[in-house]
C-alpha cells in the first residue's frame, strides 16, 4: 500500500510540474514581473476524510516549479468553505527535489473540536502572497455519530401490496360488515350503532352491623416481682478490751483521766496541738513584723533621701552669686 500511495503522489507531482512548466512557457521570459513564473501545486493523499474519536490526519505533497527564495516563507492554509474563515495556518519547509523542483510534505491532524463535519480547503502560500489554487475536501461523521439510516424498501419489493386509504369519514368495507353484519357499503363514522340494553342490576342488601369486639388481651405472662433483699445487717460491736492489769514496777495510775500532767489517753496529742497552734501563731506574727519593719526602713531611707536632695538644692543656691 505504501508503495502504490507513493507512486500516486509521484505522478501527481509529475503531472503538476508538467503543467507548471507549460505555464511558465506560454508566459515567456520577462513577459511577467518579478515574482512571477513561480508556480505551486498541492496534490492530496484523499478527498474524503472520515473523523474518529481521536482526529484523522491529513496528507499531502507541494510541488514548487522555479522556485524563489525572494516570496519568503511558505505555509499551509486551511480554510472552512463556503465561509472561507482560516482554521489553520502553519508553517511547511521545502527542499530540492529531482528536475531542478522544490517538493514540500502538508500535514494536519483534524480534531472533532476544530473541524466539524462539511467542506474545507487546503492549499500552500507564500510569505509574499503568492499561493496554489485549493484543493477541496471533506469531513464526515464523528465520535458518536450514527451512519446515515438506509431507506426502507418500498412494499412492492416485497411483493406486498398497498392497502386502500379511505376518504375521511368512511369506514372500509371489510371493517364496517364486520361490525354491523350488513353487505359491504359506504359506512359513515358517525352512523349510530345499536347496542343492546343492559338488564337493571338488583339491589344490594343491607348487611347487619358487626358487633363490637371486645379488646385484646395480653397473653403474656405477667412479669415475676423483684425479689425483696433483705437489710444489711449492722456491724457486731466489739467489746473494749479489758484493762491492763497493774504491775509491781509501774506507778499506780489515777482513776480520773485528767488527772496528771500527761494523764489520760489524751493527754499527749493536746500538747502537740497546743504547740502547733502557737507555733503558727508565732510564725504570722514574725511576718507581720517583719513586714512592718521593711515599711517602716523603706520610708526612712526615702526621708533620708528627700534631706540630702534639699541640703544639695539649698548648697546649690547658696554658692550662686
Amino acid at each position: 500500500m505504501r508503495g502504490g500511495r507513493a507512486g500516486e503522489v509521484a505522478a501527481a507531482l509529475a503531472a503538476a510540474a508538467v503543467l507548471a512548466a507549460a505555464a511558465w512557457t506560454a508566459a515567456g521570459p520577462g513577459a511577467a514581473a518579478e515574482g512571477d513564473g513561480m508556480s505551486i501545486v498541492v496534490a492530496l493523499a484523499g478527498d474524503s476524510l472520515a473523523m474518529a474519536e481521536g482526529g484523522v490526519h491529513l496528507r499531502g505533497d507541494v510541488a514548487v516549479h522555479n522556485y524563489d527564495p525572494r516570496e519568503g516563507h511558505m505555509f499551509q492554509e486551511i480554510r472552512a468553505e463556503p465561509s472561507g474563515r482560516v482554521v489553520s495556518k502553519t508553517k511547511i519547509f521545502v527542499r530540492g527535489g529531482a528536475g531542478g523542483d522544490w517538493v514540500a510534505q502538508i500535514g494536519a491532524t483534524l480534531t472533532p473540536e476544530a473541524y466539524p463535519p462539511g467542506g474545507y480547503s487546503i492549499r500552500a502560500v507564500t510569505e509574499s502572497g503568492l499561493g496554489s489554487p485549493r484543493v477541496a475536501f471533506t469531513v464526515s461523521g464523528g465520535p458518536g455519530a450514527a451512519p446515515p439510516a438506509a431507506a426502507p424498501p418500498p412494499p412492492e419489493a416485497a411483493g406486498i401490496s398497498p392497502l386502500p386509504v379511505p376518504a375521511p369519514g368512511e369506514v372500509p368495507a371489510e371493517v364496517a360488515e364486520a361490525l354491523s353484519g350488513a353487505p359491504a357499503g359506504a359506512a359513515r363514522l358517525d352512523a349510530p350503532i345499536g347496542l343492546p340494553e343492559l338488564p337493571e342490576l338488583p339491589e344490594l342488601p343491607e348487611l347487619p352491623e358487626l358487633p363490637e369486639l371486645p379488646e385484646p388481651r395480653d397473653a403474656s405472662p405477667p412479669a415475676p416481682p423483684p425479689p425483696v433483699s433483705a437489710p444489711p445487717e449492722p456491724p457486731a460491736e466489739r467489746p473494749p478490751p479489758p484493762p491492763a492489769a497493774p504491775s509491781a514496777s509501774s506507778p499506780p495510775q489515777p482513776d480520773a483521766p485528767g488527772a496528771g500532767l500527761l494523764g489520760g489517753p489524751g493527754g499527749v496529742q493536746d500538747i502537740a496541738g497546743h504547740l502547733a497552734g502557737l507555733l503558727t501563731a508565732g510564725y504570722l506574727v514574725s511576718i507581720v513584723l517583719s513586714v512592718a519593719i521593711s515599711f517602716v526602713v523603706m520610708m526612712s531611707i526615702r526621708a533620708a533621701m528627700r534631706r540630702h536632695r534639699r541640703r544639695r538644692a539649698r548648697r546649690a543656691a547658696a554658692r550662686r552669686p
